[in-house]
């Protein structure tokens, strides 16, 4: 499982890369394609980078309850171990569903190093068999338009964090609010800011948008995980204009 995990991861890069290509934002039908693999594969990338970022919590925490000598620091090491390992265990069984029951292997371009049969053959690339939009949905492009007014209609506690907010789209049609950080993404993520959230959307727009609120992953950047949507449709109204 875990090598074809890591050949999506590999394939997942890729396709970021190349939708910041200006090229590639000048050709809709090549950005569609890119833009619908990469949605399909991010629910399964974000759950792998977890996983590993789990993995890696659980082997500090070990190895500061080894070294450690401060009491209270190992306390806090334990619930981190603790609440590490039981989020590895449900990651992994969303990992095996993700892998094993959703991702099918069709023609397209090359996962390196990666085949259908775990061989390393070829000519094939994975894609999450998933029913979405052959382009950015209207109501998704109808809040990227007004986002930043949306923005300054919320209340005081959220305004200021979604002015730093950059939009991309995810699985299932969901608007993805994505925060530079985990305090952002914890504050405007709590479930009667979302709920503000959704319900100046639909005042602003006529319709109901689902939403997901994200942070940047630390370590790396908007860019090496999220597309930002808002400057590809911003794009397209300079060209139209």
């Amino acid at each position: 499982m875990f090598d074809r995990l890591d050949d999506l991861l590999i394939r997942y890069e890729e396709l970021m890369g190349e939708l910041q290509e200006p090229d590639v934002a000048n050709d809709p039908e090549r950005f569609r394609k890119l833009m619908k693999e990469q949605s399909d594969l991010a629910p399964i990338i974000e759950a792998y980078q977890e996983y590993k970022k789990c993995k890696q919590n659980i082997e500090d925490s070990l190895r500061l309850l080894e070294e450690e000598s401060d009491e209270e620091m190992k306390e806090l090491a334990k619930e981190e171990l603790s609440e590490s390992r039981k989020r590895v265990e449900e990651l992994e069984q969303e990992l095996e569903s993700g892998t094993g029951q959703k991702v099918v292997y069709v023609s397209g371009d090359q996962i390196p190093g990666g085949g259908p049969d775990g061989t390393g053959s070829p000519g094939r690339t994975a894609a999450v068999k998933r029913e979405l939009p052959a382009a950015i949905p209207d109501d998704i492009r109808e809040v990227v338009k007004n986002f930043r007014s949306i923005a300054d209609e919320a209340s005081g506690m959220i305004r200021g964090y979604l002015k730093k907010a950059r939009l991309s789209l995810g699985g299932d049609n969901r608007l993805l609010i994505v925060l530079p950080d985990t305090l952002g993404a914890s504050v405007v993520g709590r479930e009667d800011h979302v709920q503000e959230l959704t319900e100046l959307i639909e005042q602003k727009i006529g319709k109901k948008v689902e939403i997901d609120v994200r942070c940047v992953e630390e370590g790396r950047h908007f860019e090496d995980t999220f597309v930002d949507i808002e400057q590809k449709i911003n794009m397209e109204i300079t060209v139209e204009d």
